[in-house]
């Protein structure tokens, strides 16, 4: 009954249920927005707003957004540390121990089901002479290069190259002399009895009556009698030696009126099958020698 002071009634107001009381915290919101405050005062909502990276806004309260990366790639040596990353789905984990890729697919077992395997196509170069990756210039070159039989321009050969001045001709042609000479122009010459019958190798003896067979042997030259004064006669042979003979054949003619012929047979002679012949006797047939005469011929003596 004693007088209330406003601290105790207002207390006891506020705790008052279903009063609706204006209480102190909402006081606390009132003083928190400014006087006639106007929630589409762009000015003002524009002026209390803070732009996040890759976020900006305009004086008119447009909110534009720039490329925001909503995957991230990191590389782990093993599985362990692969699983031991922190990783959303999207993100890419390139494993350097067996030069694979996988995505996080969005799972939650802390286990490798939680990423994908990246196809890799079949007809893609995986590894260039054990290179893999990013594989350069310099690499490639050194593969080339130990590739046998691939007659490849090395790095020995550009030195070679370096070395030989722009347009040089750095061939010197030897200068010979002696039996065989060179020119200017690089021509070589064999002089005049350069080579003798001395130098050659062939087997036999060289002389004037000798000549070098293609089998490189000296041979006696099977020459030909000389045949000064032997007009009309014929080359024999005794099989040792060669001559020059009269070749006995004659037939009578309106200037000869008589056929010669030895009287003595002094060598084997067969008469030619189907001929006949006639002689004029006496004939004799020297001892050892033989006359055939083939069976429907005949050998007169007149």
């Amino acid at each position: 009954t004693a007088d209330q002071t406003a601290a105790q009634i207002k207390t006891a107001y506020e705790s008052n249920s279903d009063t609706n009381e204006f209480s102190d915290a909402e006081q606390t919101k009132l003083s928190g927005i400014e006087t006639s405050a106007d929630v589409t005062d762009t000015a003002n909502v524009v002026s209390a707003l803070s732009a996040g990276t890759g976020v900006s806004i305009s004086g008119a309260g447009v909110v534009a957004v720039t490329a925001v990366a909503l995957t991230t790639v990191q590389t782990a040596a093993n599985q362990t540390a692969h699983l031991a990353l922190t990783a959303q789905e999207g993100d890419i984990v390139v494993r350097s121990d067996e030069n694979k890729t996988y995505c996080h697919n969005g799972g939650s077992a802390g286990t490798m089901a939680d990423y994908t395997l990246l196809a890799t196509p079949t007809d893609a170069v995986l590894s260039v002479n054990g290179v893999t990756g990013a594989v350069t210039a310099a690499n490639i070159a050194t593969a080339v290069e130990a590739a046998s039989n691939s007659n490849t321009f090395n790095d020995a050969d550009h030195t070679k190259l370096n070395a030989i001045a722009t347009s040089a001709n750095n061939y010197v042609h030897p200068n010979h002399s002696g039996d065989v000479v060179s020119s200017a122009d690089g021509a070589t010459t064999i002089q005049v009895d350069a080579v003798d019958i001395a130098m050659l190798s062939a087997t036999g003896t060289a002389s004037g009556t000798t000549y070098l067979r293609g089998d490189n042997v000296w041979s006696t030259v099977d020459a030909l009698p000389s045949q000064g004064g032997h007009a009309g006669k014929y080359l024999t042979t005794d099989a040792t030696s060669a001559s020059w003979a009269v070749l006995d054949t004659d037939s009578n003619t309106t200037t000869k009126g008589f056929y010669e012929h030895a009287h003595t047979i002094s060598a084997n002679y067969s008469m030619t099958s189907g001929n006949n012949a006639l002689a004029a006797g006496p004939i004799t047939i020297n001892s050892g020698i033989s006359v055939t005469i083939p069976s429907g011929s005949t050998w007169v003596i007149a």
